[in-house]
């Protein structure tokens, strides 16, 4: 079958603190929406998952058309996660309905880009995920590409102190260490305090463990890390996890993992403790609301596909953050040639290093 010439529309999603995403099951994260001029018009935007659509262990990924009404013939669609070489799937379908929506319900392993794990660790670059999805027609020969890019980012509060425990040696099991956290930090705060305490039914082995106090908040991510800071002032982290949870406005008391046995500190107070104070580096992260929500580059030109090129000019446009010029040589080439015909104009030339009044 002979192929005809078309274009192809590519959206690019950078999403920023993406570790601060929901991860709950089956809780949507929506793209902005764009339209496709060279796929006749079209609206869509990207629903993402990245707790999963109907697997915890994969995030899912959909492409959702806004009006439907535009295709008598079907579209190919293609998913990638840039930097994940074997995370490229492809499918096709007419999307004839509107809201019509095809994807994938397990596209990509969260363990893949670690963020199945409770210490939330990211192996992201920067912890930004960025996605890339391509529609194009069957049996089409590119030779245009248009393409969208858009950023969202995560807000994100971090809160840290340290709280140095007097008279570590003389602390005993019926005995809880609370810090406020509220009165030092501004009203906005989400965490209400931080207890250290010894949990015998859990943990009858001398551990001590600790308890988070969030107020009510519509937060839906919290990361913690706890870690001693040594004698020579050098941090030992003790305890790196994470949260997920609905903002649901209630107030919640997290509980962490075990952090250490007295025991064992006590028996290396010189590494640990001075002068019989622990102290310990209280880290917090907590997300909130979404900072940016837009689309900033729109790229017009021949087809660019897969990769954009390291060598093409963009420009500012006022509608879009940048926009794709094919050179913008011929500007330099025009001023010069009004130069040398001399052509009194109201600028001022600059022709490499040297500056000449025109």
């Amino acid at each position: 079958m002979e192929k005809s010439e078309g274009g192809e529309f590519i959206f690019t999603w950078v999403i920023e603190n993406f570790s601060f995403c929901n991860k709950e099951f089956n809780k949507r994260f929506k793209s902005p929406t764009f339209i496709a001029d060279n796929i006749k018009k079209s609206e869509w935007y990207i629903s993402l998952y990245p707790g999963g659509y109907s697997d915890s262990d994969y995030m899912s990924v959909y492409l959702k058309s806004m009006d439907g009404n535009p295709f008598d013939e079907a579209i190919n669609y293609e998913f990638q996660l840039i930097g994940f070489n074997d995370s490229l799937k492809s499918g096709s379908s007419l999307f004839a309905e509107k809201d019509k929506m095809r994807g994938f319900r397990k596209y990509f392993r969260n363990d893949a880009i670690g963020l199945n794990g409770g210490d939330r660790d990211s192996s992201l670059p920067d912890d930004t995920l960025t996605l890339r999805c391509r529609l194009w027609y069957p049996n089409t020969e590119i030779v245009e590409s248009a393409h969208c890019v858009a950023r969202t980012r995560m807000g994100v509060k971090r809160i840290s102190f340290v709280w140095n425990l007097k008279e570590f040696s003389n602390l005993h099991r019926d005995l809880k260490k609370t810090y406020p956290i509220t009165p030092l930090l501004d009203t906005e705060c989400p965490l209400k305090s931080l207890s250290l305490f010894w949990d015998c039914k859990m943990y009858p082995n001398d551990e001590m463990t600790a308890q988070i106090v969030m107020k009510t908040c519509n937060y839906t991510v919290l990361t913690c890390k706890l870690s001693v800071i040594g004698a020579k002032g050098k941090p030992i982290q003790l305890v790196k996890t994470g949260y997920s949870f609905d903002g649901d406005e209630q107030e919640r008391i997290l509980s962490l993992p075990p952090l250490f046995s007295k025991r064992q500190l006590m028996a290396r107070k010189d590494t640990y403790i001075n002068n019989d104070v622990l102290s310990l580096m209280c880290e917090f992260a907590v997300s909130t609301t979404i900072v940016l929500h837009k689309i900033e580059e729109i790229y017009i030109g021949p087809e660019i596909h897969p990769s954009l090129g390291e060598d093409i000019p963009i420009v500012n446009c006022p509608n879009f953050d940048n926009v794709l010029v094919e050179s913008m040589g011929g500007l330099k080439c025009d001023l010069e040639s009004l130069y040398t015909a001399g052509i009194n104009c109201d600028v001022n030339l600059r022709i490499e290093s040297e500056a000449n009044d025109s």
